[in-house]
């Protein structure tokens, strides 16, 4: 019976590390604006993540707030694809408040998350996260952030529709809802808590 036990846990431990784990940013990663943003993941042993999505995410852990989606198409199965880099974008306020979320239409109820890091301006310059606590008492820092100019951003991928995310941003003239994504079990972005804020 023991046996059994520990082959359950030991397979669902397993399935959670086949899925593209996200690895960077971590939450010591300071990217500045204008400069290359560098996505990392470990490789989808499923084989079910062959058209991944990254959006840019800022808020706390149950209302997540979509900024603007970075990459589609992404075969995270591919061993060989297992990094993304993008210009970084002008961002306000530049803090410890950003995080990637992946998704996939295969599997689109399996959201993962990057742990929160910073995006400071182009010299380097950040302010403290507004917010020290979450709304659960947590004492993880956040806030939410914003594109500079909200006609650039990207909406979120029509599959996720269903996961109560209409697409947003904290300003609203950038798609029709700035609804935040609810999280149904209160996970939070990070798999960890987050660390204190970087000044630069």
């Amino acid at each position: 019976m023991l046996a059994l036990g520990f082959a359950v846990v030991a397979g669902a431990v397993a399935g959670v590390v086949a899925a593209p784990n996200p690895t960077e940013p971590s939450g010591a990663s300071v990217f500045n604006i204008g400069s290359q943003c560098t996505i990392k993941w470990d490789v989808d042993a499923t084989g079910s993540w062959k058209d991944m999505s990254i959006q840019l995410m800022t808020g706390d852990n149950w209302n997540m707030i979509p900024i603007t989606t970075i990459a589609q198409g992404i075969d995270a199965t591919d061993a060989t694809k297992n990094t993304y880099s993008y210009t970084c974008p002008e961002v306000t306020p530049t803090s410890t408040i950003y995080f990637y979320q992946f998704s996939s239409p295969s599997d689109p109820k399996n959201l993962l998350w990057t742990t929160r890091w910073t995006l400071a301006s182009a010299d380097g310059q950040t302010t403290p996260p507004t917010e020290s606590t979450q709304p659960n008492g947590d004492k993880i820092p956040w806030g939410k952030g914003a594109l500079v100019d909200p006609s650039t951003a990207v909406p979120p991928p029509a599959y996720l529709s269903g996961n109560n995310q209409a697409g947003g941003s904290t300003n609203a003239t950038s798609f029709t809802s700035a609804a935040p994504i609810t999280s149904s079990t209160g996970a939070a972005p990070p798999a960890t808590t987050a660390p204190a804020p970087i000044l630069g």
